[in-house]
C-alpha cells in the first residue's frame, strides 16, 4: 500500500498539510513522513466565541503566515494547502484557518477533510472505527464508504490527563511527591499497557530523568496507570466506570445493526494519548474477551451488549507503520501524493479516497464567507461526494 508512494520531489508543488487537533496543531509538506512543525493551537473555542470572524482571521493569518513561511521555508505559489478538520475542534477555528489560508499570497484553493476518515483510509480501509485518545478524552467514532457517522461519535473522560494523574497517585504511594506536570510528562515516557493476564510485579524497573528531577520507577508504577485509566475504570470512581472498551462498544452500538460487523473489524486507535508500547494489542484483548464472555447481558446495558455480539475474532485493533500521534497527518500527507501522482501518472492504488471538500477564494466570496461543514451539511457531503 506504501510502496508506492511518490517522491515528495516528484510532483511541484506539494501540498500543504495543516492537521487541527484540540491540542497540538502539525504542519508539514505533502509526500513527507512526518509534520515538519508541531505547536500549540494559534487560537482556542474562547477566542471564537469573544473576536469576530474578521478579529480571528485578522489574528491567524500573521500567525500562520510565520510557520508557512519562516518555520516550514514553503512557498505558496500556485499550490494548495489540505486542512485535516479533527472532530473535537471547534466550527470557527476551522472556518478561520481556511479564510486566513486563503488570504495568503499564493495559495490557489484549500481542501477540508475530517481527520477520522483519513485516519482509517492509512489502514487502507473505507469502514470501521477510530478513537482518538487526546488529553482531556477520549474520541471515537465510526465511519463507512468514507463517511463520518456523526451520530455515534461519543466522549469518555479518559486521556492523558487522567492517566498522568494515576500515575502520580503510584508514585506517591512509592514514596515520591511530583508536580501533576512532572507526572504527566512521566506518564508519557514510562508508562506501559500490559497482556491482559499479566502480572504487573513481573515488568521491569524504568527511570525518568527531567532537569534536577530524577525517579526510578517500579514495575507496578509503569503497568499499574494504564490498567485503572484506560481499561479497569473503577466503578464508584470519577471516571465512572468508562473505559476504552466500553467507549468502543457504545460507538458500534449507535450504528445500524447492519454496518456494525464492517465497523467492528477494522479498529484504529491515533492520537498523543495512544503512544503507550502495547496500547493496540491490549485493546484487542478485550474486546475478545467481550465477545467470548457468556455473561456479556448480564454485566452490559442490551445495545452495548449486541453491539459486543456483532465483534467475532476476525475483529483488529490496526497498526500502521506511523507513530500514532502523526497518523492523520502522515494519513493526509500521503493521500495528496498519491491524489498528485494520480493526476500525473495514472496511479491506482485500489483503495478509495476520502472525498475533499476544495474551496477557492472566490468560492467563498460567493458564499458570502461561509466554510461548509464537512461533518453536518447534507448538501457538502453530497457535492463532496458522500452518499
Amino acid at each position: 500500500f506504501y510502496a508506492t508512494l511518490p517522491l515528495q520531489s516528484a510532483f511541484s508543488p506539494m501540498a500543504l498539510i495543516v492537521e487541527l487537533g484540540s491540542w497540538r496543531w502539525r504542519l508539514g509538506v505533502a509526500g513527507e513522513w512526518c509534520p515538519r512543525v508541531e505547536c500549540a493551537p494559534l487560537c482556542s473555542a474562547t477566542d471564537v466565541r469573544s473576536w469576530s470572524s474578521g478579529d480571528l482571521v485578522a489574528s491567524l493569518r500573521p500567525k500562520l503566515g510565520d510557520l508557512v513561511v519562516t518555520s516550514l521555508a514553503y512557498r505558496a505559489k500556485d499550490s494548495v494547502a489540505i486542512v485535516v478538520e479533527g472532530v473535537s475542534v471547534p466550527r470557527g477555528v476551522t472556518s478561520g484557518v481556511v479564510k486566513a489560508l486563503l488570504q495568503l499570497h499564493g495559495f490557489e484553493s484549500v481542501k477540508i477533510c475530517p481527520s477520522p476518515a483519513v485516519a482509517l483510509w492509512t489502514t487502507g480501509c473505507t469502514a470501521g472505527l477510530v478513537l482518538d485518545i487526546g488529553c482531556n478524552d477520549s474520541r471515537a467514532v465510526a465511519v463507512y464508504d468514507g463517511q463520518i457517522i456523526q451520530h455515534s461519535l461519543t466522549v469518555c473522560p479518559v486521556g492523558t490527563r487522567a492517566l498522568g494523574d494515576a500515575f502520580g497517585e503510584a508514585l506517591a504511594a512509592e514514596g515520591f511527591e511530583v508536580s501533576k506536570e512532572v507526572a504527566q510528562d512521566a506518564a508519557r515516557r514510562t508508562c506501559i499497557c500490559i497482556g491482559r493476564d499479566a502480572d504487573t510485579a513481573q515488568f521491569e524497573a524504568s527511570t525518568y530523568s527531567a532537569g534536577d528531577i530524577f525517579l526510578d520507577v517500579s514495575g507496578s508504577a509503569r503497568t499499574l496507570p494504564a490498567e485503572m485509566t484506560y481499561f479497569s475504570a473503577a466503578e464508584d470512581g470519577p471516571l465512572e466506570g468508562r473505559n476504552l472498551p466500553r467507549l468502543v462498544l457504545q460507538v458500534i452500538a449507535k450504528c445500524q445493526p447492519d454496518v456494525r460487523r464492517h465497523i467492528g473489524h477494522h479498529i484504529v486507535v491515533c492520537g498523543g494519548g495512544a503512544m503507550l508500547p502495547g496500547l493496540p494489542k491490549r485493546l484487542a484483548q478485550e474486546l475478545q474477551a467481550l465477545y467470548e464472555d457468556e455473561a456479556l447481558d448480564k454485566v452490559l446495558p442490551k445495545g452495548m451488549a449486541e453491539a459486543a455480539r456483532a465483534l467475532n475474532d476476525a475483529q483488529s485493533v490496526y497498526e500502521t507503520p506511523f507513530q500514532r500521534s502523526h497518523l492523520t497527518w502522515c494519513g493526509a500527507s500521503i493521500m495528496s501524493a498519491f491524489q498528485a501522482a494520480n493526476e500525473g501518472e495514472g496511479l491506482d492504488i485500489g483503495v478509495p479516497m476520502p472525498a475533499l471538500l476544495e474551496l477557492s477564494a472566490a468560492e467563498l466570496e460567493e458564499r458570502e464567507g461561509v466554510v461548509p461543514d464537512q461533518y453536518t451539511e447534507p448538501q457538502v457531503r453530497k457535492s463532496a461526494g458522500y452518499p
